[in-house]
């Protein structure tokens, strides 16, 4: 894979082995012994070495020994990508920097995402499927790969890729135009961790510092942004950072979120497909989650009366963490109290905080995520005016840096942290101290460079168990 510019755009060009004339006949009967002969993959312990296996015995049969040798690398390369992988789409599902792969119809260059190269808002590919059929069967393939269907009848489907992509796709030219379309949106093998985000700049560490005290003491905190803006990471992120004996309870659409707890549970929706059955949405599974007494309840996304459950939960003492579609706090109030969602003001009021997450373009150009701003809720108790809005993080374009970056300015602004202060019996200084602590343990996991979900998670779990071991020493 190489990735190139011209005229301006970005190319993401894909290497593969020349194909010779003898290659396409002898790919065409091998494909097609396989086709007739391949046993269940069940039966099979190593699917590649079968296939090897049964090449070489129909190879044997077509007395085309000599021909399969000298091309076998090709051969096992191209049989490998179609059989056991996307077909002509392997390369970009299979590189792990790329965000998305992107096909709008027939006969158009696909289009991915890239990580590294976020300069360009889409790199163009050197593939692309130069037919309506041959997008079918694409559509199909992943479908199928879903555990989906999608038909003329039910011409549109979305689902989750057994890697864990989420992907959508519509079917012949019923809904799309010129024919069947799709878009796989990839995640990484390991969920990004707070270090990857404050090393690419998306978090700061008092940041961090300020909502891991926030969510320790179970704050209702909204996650707003666009499309695409990083919430469902950061939200793992913040999750990620709870005490290791914390039940935790999250509830999603597709199964995104990634924890090491060992009292997680997770719930998912589910579609109906047969009369008899019924569909079980997210306002089903937040109201049965408050049957579970969690510590913390997590909704991978507020769209409609499940949010009636969420502020229930938040009101009950449950820590509550969601994230929603909005492109400012103002805006995220005003849609939570319109209908349909129709959030009264008295629950209104349970929130704590909106963190906005957005993408922006830098100086050099480049498409970036940033925490933007957090603005906390603050209560006021009057009629004429319930409550207000007081920011208290924001980034700043000109140095790329999320203000402030001094803990005693950010303990002097922040209501919140107050809140936690005397929730704790905490001094002022004792307070700093705390969120000077985290701040460095924060600093620390970046200068080790301790990047894997799986050790930064022990390091959390260890500060936590160092600071129960401390108080027990004072208790003595």
């Amino acid at each position: 894979m190489i990735v190139a510019e011209k005229g301006g755009n970005g190319l993401y060009c894909v290497n593969e082995p020349p194909v010779s004339e003898e290659l396409k006949v002898l790919y065409r009967y091998l494909m097609a012994s396989l086709y007739y002969s391949v046993k269940p993959t069940a039966e099979a312990m190593d699917p590649m070495k079968y296939l090897e296996e049964t090449m070489k015995t129909t190879a044997s049969e077509l007395n085309v020994v000599d021909a399969v040798q000298r091309n076998m690398d090709a051969l096992r390369y191209f049989i490998k990508r179609d059989v056991t992988g996307y077909g002509v789409l392997d390369t970009p599902m299979k590189d792990a920097r790329v965000e998305e792969v992107e096909c709008g119809g027939f006969n158009v260059p696909l289009t991915v995402v890239h990580r590294d190269y976020t300069e360009y808002l889409h790199l163009e590919t050197n593939v692309q499927l130069d037919t309506e059929e041959k997008v079918r069967e694409m559509v199909q393939k992943f479908a199928q790969r879903a555990g989906k269907s999608v038909t003329v009848a039910y011409p549109f489907t979305d689902f989750l890729l057994p890697e864990g992509h989420r992907g959508a796709v519509t079917y012949s030219k019923e809904i799309s135009l010129p024919g069947s379309t799709f878009d796989i949106r990839k995640f990484p093998e390991e969920p990004l961790t707070v270090t990857n985000l404050m090393a690419s700049g998306t978090l700061s560490s008092l940041l961090v510092a300020y909502y891991w005290l926030l969510q320790e003491h179970r704050a209702f905190s909204i996650i707003i942004g666009p499309v695409s803006a990083g919430k469902t990471t950061l939200m793992n992120v913040l999750l990620s950072m709870l005490r290791q004996d914390a039940k935790i309870l999250t509830v999603e659409d597709t199964p995104e979120l990634r924890l090491v707890h060992p009292n997680w549970v997770r719930f998912i929706t589910r579609s109906a497909y047969s009369i008899s059955g019924r569909d079980i949405g997210l306002f089903d599974l937040v109201k049965l989650s408050l049957r579970y007494r969690p510590d913390y309840l997590s909704l991978g996304e507020v769209r409609g009366e499940e949010v009636q459950s969420l502020v229930q939960a938040a009101a009950v003492g449950h820590g509550a963490l969601t994230t929603f579609h909005a492109d400012s706090p103002e805006s995220a109030l005003v849609r939570l109290m319109s209908p349909p969602l129709s959030v009264g003001q008295s629950f209104i009021m349970l929130v704590w905080t909106f963190m906005k997450m957005t993408r922006v373009t830098t100086k050099q150009g480049t498409q970036v995520r940033r925490a933007a701003e957090v603005t906390e809720l603050i209560p006021e108790g009057t009629p004429e005016s319930p409550y207000k809005l007081k920011r208290v993080f924001q980034w700043k374009a000109s140095d790329d840096t999320i203000y402030p970056t001094s803990p005693e300015e950010l303990v002097s602004s922040s209501y919140r942290l107050e809140e936690v202060r005397q929730q704790r019996g905490w001094t002022k200084a004792e307070l700093l101290d705390e969120l000077k602590g985290r701040k460095a343990l924060l600093e620390g996991l970046l200068a080790d460079r301790t990047f894997g979900y799986r050790d930064v998670a022990a390091r959390v779990f260890a500060y936590y168990k160092g600071r129960q071991g401390s108080s027990k020493k004072e208790a003595d």
